[in-house]
């Protein structure tokens, strides 16, 4: 199955993002934000234009000119194939400098932004609730060398 990156085109886009999130957050209304909040929305879809993942990302021109990956979700069916790593490239493609917070309760995913080369800027304990903390990620073209990340969950 082929995949494509691209920004959201329509209404049954939307619909498809709604469907990733409902599924990925248990129906969080958490998506208001993003949709309000957010410079840019990549979509992942296949040959049908069936999405399968999605990126939400903030620009902080004003304030040094970071992207901030405010959400990316991948479909249950789809994770593990992968979508989630392509859309990342694009993403890092398309932007020089990006940020990111992701749970230091998710060694999975705590990997997956090691693998694509993020390095760990801060952790921000309780920042999720009690004992559940944040782990600042960073990413800067060229300048970042993966380095492994001191996870206390792992």
């Amino acid at each position: 199955m082929g995949f494509t990156v691209r920004s959201i085109e329509s209404l049954e886009d939307v619909q498809g993002v709604l469907r990733i999130h409902d599924s990925t957050w248990e129906k969080s209304s958490g998506i208001l934000d993003l949709l309000r909040n957010s410079k840019e929305c990549y979509v992942v879809a296949d040959e049908d234009e069936e999405i399968h993942a999605y990126a939400f990302i903030q620009v902080d021109a004003p304030a040094g000119g970071f992207a901030e990956l405010d959400d990316i979700a991948v479909s249950p069916e789809c994770r593990g194939q992968g979508v989630g790593h392509l859309l990342m490239r694009h993403i890092m493609d398309e932007f020089g400098w990006i940020k990111l917070l992701a749970s230091a309760a998710k060694p999975q995913l705590l990997r997956f932004y090691k693998e694509m080369g993020f390095q760990q800027e801060a952790i921000f304990e309780n920042y999720y609730g009690i004992d559940e903390d944040a782990v600042r990620f960073v990413w800067k073209g060229d300048e970042c060398k993966a380095e492994p990340v001191t996870d206390r969950n792992e």
